[in-house]
């Protein structure tokens, strides 16, 4: 006959870990920014940490690079020989994950969400005598971005629309994620 007395007690476990990503992504110019800067492939890299106590949110750091070279047009328009767009953006991200949706160890969904301080750093440099356009040269802003994914065991693909008003973008995107601590 079993003890009444006894209680059954389950531990749950936390597993935590640090994650390193490393990716690069394809970023488009949107609305204002599409008329003066072209497409541009970029660096990404993402610090992340992940636990079974906050499952199935994924929190990180991120910092990426773009430079966007100047669209044609708008160089010829106004008598440029050089026109770009630097930006370096770094902030803080999350990611939901839908794991427990679909039952799979490799193939899982997610939505990502971020805000980034971003540095902007414009070159130019027009024809002999004309007079670049009144932009400024150097600024900073803050941007927001969402999106949406899926990771392949360790390779996540992913989407992402970048707001940061007349500078705003739309990214496809892929990393590698490599397990730097487990504890």
């Amino acid at each position: 006959m079993p003890d009444s007395t006894k209680q059954n007690k389950t531990h749950s476990v936390s597993i935590s870990g640090i994650f390193l990503s490393i990716g690069t992504g394809l970023s488009v110019p949107l609305a204002h920014f599409t008329s003066t800067s072209n497409s541009v492939f970029g660096i990404l890299g993402r610090l992340e940490f992940a636990s079974t106590a906050i499952f199935p949110l994924v929190i990180g750091g991120e910092a990426d690079y773009f430079s966007y070279p100047g669209d044609d047009n708008y160089m010829t328009q106004n008598l440029l020989t050089s026109y770009q767009t630097k930006i370096f953006s770094y902030g803080l991200t999350a990611e939901f994950t839908f794991a427990r949706l679909i039952k799979s160890h490799y193939t899982i969904p997610f939505l990502c969400i971020d805000v980034k301080s971003n540095k902007i750093t414009r070159t130019i440099s027009g024809i002999s005598g004309s007079v670049p356009p009144p932009v400024p040269l150097k600024e900073s802003r803050v941007s927001f971005g969402a999106g949406f994914g899926f990771t392949l065991f360790v390779l996540d693909f992913f989407v992402k629309y970048n707001y940061m008003k007349e500078l705003s973008s739309f990214g496809v995107y892929a990393k590698l994620k490599f397990p730097l601590l487990r504890f």
